[in-house]
């Protein structure tokens, strides 16, 4: 995945020191309306979906399909969506942000920072799969009894941990594509859930402090905003099982 430039260093700390002091006016403006789509994205492992950057900007940076096959590799690459046009499974207590001239796509906290906030993503494969991994881009963490992770399930019963964490701070990539990977599977279902939550009671709606902000696609006025608009996406190496 595409590191955030360091040119963009200023950005960075722009957005940072939006974090934990955004009241609930300004973390609800831009957020999600009735536009998101709530459902299950379909793909078609062992395909390509072609999207380039005049196609991002022709549609006015709204999320679209994009995925690439590995010959190579045997992996189909996927780029998850993002902003109020993305396709989600859920999105709760969350604000989802699009991408605009000096600020990349987010999802974020959409009530306070004490609400633990989910959202995620649901796929239906044409051919079951056995193995994934992913990564994602820069997160913002302000936790306090509390943790914020990746899980996944193939039934949306069980899930399994991809990353967890307790600690506060910016973290510029939260996980690397080689940082996990699922072997083993069988399944023409995956979901993949982010989540913030109260560390002694996972089910409680609200913690001391459960702030999980995510950067789910690029600036795009950034000068290599070609490169580094997608490489700031959320993204899935999927296998086909054999």
């Amino acid at each position: 995945m595409t590191k955030i430039p360091t040119t963009q260093s200023r950005t960075i700390r722009q957005t940072t020191r939006w974090g934990l002091g955004l009241v609930v006016a300004t973390l609800m403006a831009g957020a999600a309306s009735a536009q998101i789509t709530s459902g299950t994205i379909e793909i078609k492992v062992g395909t390509t979906v072609a999207r380039t950057w005049d196609d991002v900007k022709a549609a006015g940076y709204a999320y679209g399909p994009k995925q690439e096959f590995d010959d190579g590799t045997k992996e189909t690459h996927i780029w998850l969506p993002y902003g109020t046009k993305g396709v989600y499974s859920e999105t709760v207590a969350t604000s989802v942000t699009d991408p605009e001239p000096q600020k990349p796509a987010m999802m974020q906290p959409g009530v306070d920072g004490f609400t633990c906030v989910r959202w995620g993503y649901t796929l239906h494969f044409d051919k079951p799969i056995s193995a994934f991994h992913m990564s994602t881009s820069l997160v913002e963490l302000g936790l306090t009894d509390a943790v914020a992770g990746i899980e996944y399930s193939v039934d949306g019963q069980k899930w399994s941990p991809i990353k967890e964490t307790d600690k506060s701070g910016t973290i510029n990539q939260f996980l690397a594509p080689g940082d996990f990977k699922a072997t083993g599977l069988k399944t023409q279902s995956l979901s993949i859930r982010f989540y913030s939550r109260d560390k002694a009671d996972p089910t409680a709606a609200k913690g001391k402090m459960v702030w999980f902000k995510m950067w789910t696609a690029g600036d795009p006025t950034w000068g290599d905003a070609a490169t580094t608009f997608f490489g700031i996406q959320p993204q899935l190496w999927v296998t086909a099982a054999e």
